[in-house]
């Protein structure tokens, strides 16, 4: 079995903070799963007026 950590930070733009809805997420995924399994969803929320609340993910 192999481990890999994958750490996602979120950057601000404006006066409230964006938060994940959990401090920590974790998933397995079996080596033989479908190349388009969801092995996990990530989710944020900010507080800040419509124009400034979208929130995007990118994996680097």
């Amino acid at each position: 079995m192999m481990t890999k950590f994958i750490r996602i930070g979120i950057a601000d733009k404006n006066d409230n903070p964006p938060y994940f809805d959990k401090e920590l997420y974790e998933a397995e995924v079996d080596e033989n799963e479908d190349i388009q399994h969801t092995v996990l969803t990530v989710t944020a929320k900010d507080h800040d007026e419509c124009k400034y609340f979208c929130i995007s993910f990118e994996i680097m």
